[in-house]
């Protein structure tokens, strides 16, 4: 027997072995169990009752009409970039989606009649239930254990603010979805080593680049988290051993550039026609679009000047005019949608500020219905973050940053008391509480109207700190009760509240109890 002829310990490191492959693999079926629940939990929690209402929520006014111009080929205007409505016209395209005569989304509460917005609504709901799996597997590559990793993710599926934007005409669903899938490939590009694994790396690195450029073409809103990427690739920080090469660099900015641009050339080409955005762009712009006055007023002198009364002549000229080299129309619609954001005014009666987001404090109404034949039952859609995801997040940042103080106070006991697996989650922490920190800085730095589905990128990196710290508790038995306390609280608090992301009709009187704090309204 090892033990008694090893007197080195050999049998004593042979149990050691046999236990980290049973933790490891007892690990990676709690890990395949929680994806499927949680994966079935977004799912049923993002489809239930998603035709309702069949009416226009919030900004489907603006993206029901953005997706009829693209349809019908005409230019608009929008302060986003074009991928998530890209996305909702290949939907469109896809389900056999033909504008209704006479519907435009014209206002917020405007019959849905015979338009076909539930495959939609459905695009949204995909990629909201998609996050929920994928913010699991981010937790994990940042080594969070398996129990603290369900925190994570259990914060995203039960948090109402997620929820809703998951189930209408929108597109954060899309924006946190590729955010987060570029946060967890370059997880894995910088525990994937350059000599070893090249091509590995170089799949990582470009995976990366495409899912963080998406996420940006999606919304500017989403740039906190290729930044902070690019920020701990470039110096080489915490998850790296050395920084990325200036070759690797050099691909992942050209890949996200082109990613960026290729959108904008597909925006371009499905719009090739005069529409209501012309007023936002220069004469010369205009010049690159079929049937505007600047195309057919340059024609006119192209021909007059050729001396060509003929009407062909003239055709080739326009055609000639929309050759407009690319580059120029995309710099000036970016150029154009940075102004547009930054005029957005911010004394709308809706805007809210970072301070009210971290507390929950004031929500957005998107959508009320009172009932016609009981005066006293209100159905409501109000935008407001489950309150005990986001006050949970928000202990989550102030604890570790109360325990980062005593860490940095007491750094000489630390060292020698600390395992390098807790240095490690430490620097993980400093990430995630980073990750947080950086997407609100742009709206405490920045004045313009802003509302608190803005605060959803930063709230994601918090989240993760919640599960961070769960999984770092000193025993197992600690770790379990931590996270069903956390768990059941927020399941509890997702009922309670379902009726504002649902739209349920239910009594005044339960409306005014759901009233928390004196904002609810």
């Amino acid at each position: 027997q090892p033990e008694l002829d090893d007197p080195a310990g050999a049998g004593a490191a042979h149990r050691d072995a046999d236990d980290g492959d049973a933790a490891a693999q007892s690990a990676r079926m709690f890990d395949r169990t929680a994806l499927v629940v949680l994966t079935v939990l977004a799912l049923a929690t993002r489809f239930f009752r998603l035709a309702h209402p069949s009416e226009v929520v919030f900004d489907e006014f603006h993206f029901g009409k953005f997706l009829h111009y693209t349809l019908r080929g005409e230019y608009y205007f929008d302060i986003h970039p074009p991928l998530g409505k890209l996305v909702f016209y290949l939907a469109a395209k896809f389900a056999g989606y033909v504008p209704v005569p006479d519907f435009m989304y014209d206002s917020i509460g405007a019959r849905m009649g015979e338009t076909l917005y539930y495959p939609l609504r459905e695009v949204s709901a995909v990629f909201g239930a998609a996050l929920v799996p994928t913010v699991y597997l981010v937790a994990r590559r940042l080594a969070i254990r398996p129990i603290g990793a369900l925190v994570a993710a259990s914060a995203v599926l039960f948090d109402h603010l997620v929820l809703v934007e998951s189930r209408l005409i929108l597109m954060d669903s899309q924006l946190m979805f590729f955010s987060a899938a570029a946060l967890y490939c370059a997880l894995a590009l910088w525990a994937t080593p350059r000599r070893s694994h090249p091509a590995a790396r170089v799949a990582w690195i470009v995976a990366t680049a495409v899912l963080g450029a998406m996420a940006v073409s999606v919304k500017h809103t989403a740039l906190g988290t290729p930044a902070l990427i690019a920020v701990v690739s470039f110096f080489g920080l915490h998850f790296m051993r050395e920084p990325l090469f200036f070759d690797e660099i050099a691909l992942a900015a050209s890949v996200a550039l082109g990613t960026y641009a290729v959108f904008f050339a597909a925006h371009f080409w499905t719009v090739p026609k005069s529409g209501p955005g012309d007023v936002f762009m220069s004469e010369e712009f205009l010049r690159g679009l079929e049937n505007s006055t600047a195309q057919r007023s340059a024609a006119a002198l192209a021909a007059a000047a050729a001396g060509g009364a003929s009407p062909g002549g003239g055709g080739v000229a326009a055609k000639a005019l929309a050759t407009m080299p690319f580059w120029r129309k995309f710099v000036e619609l970016n150029v154009r949608m940075v102004q547009a954001n930054a005029g957005v005014s911010s004394d709308h009666s809706w805007a809210t500020m970072w301070y009210q987001w971290i507390v929950n404090s004031r929500g957005l109404f998107y959508w009320v219905r009172r009932s016609k034949i009981d005066p006293k039952m209100e159905a409501k859609i109000y935008a407001l973050g489950n309150p005990i995801v986001v006050w949970g997040a928000l202990a989550s940042v102030v604890l570790f940053l109360v325990l980062l103080f005593l860490l940095v106070r007491y750094r000489l006991v630390a060292q020698s008391k600390l395992s390098p697996h807790a240095w490690s989650q430490v620097y993980s922490g400093l990430f995630l509480f980073s990750g947080w920190l950086v997407n609100l800085l742009p709206f405490i730095l920045v004045d313009r109207a802003a509302f608190i589905y803005h605060y959803l990128p930063g709230l994601l990196y918090a989240e993760l700190l919640w599960g961070l710290l769960v999984g770092a508790l000193p025993s197992a038995p600690l770790r379990l009760a931590a996270a069903v306390i956390s768990v059941g609280a927020m399941a509890a608090a997702f009922v309670y509240f379902a009726p504002w992301a649902y739209g349920f009709e239910i009594p005044l009187e339960r409306h005014k109890a759901m009233q928390w704090m004196s904002a609810w309204n």
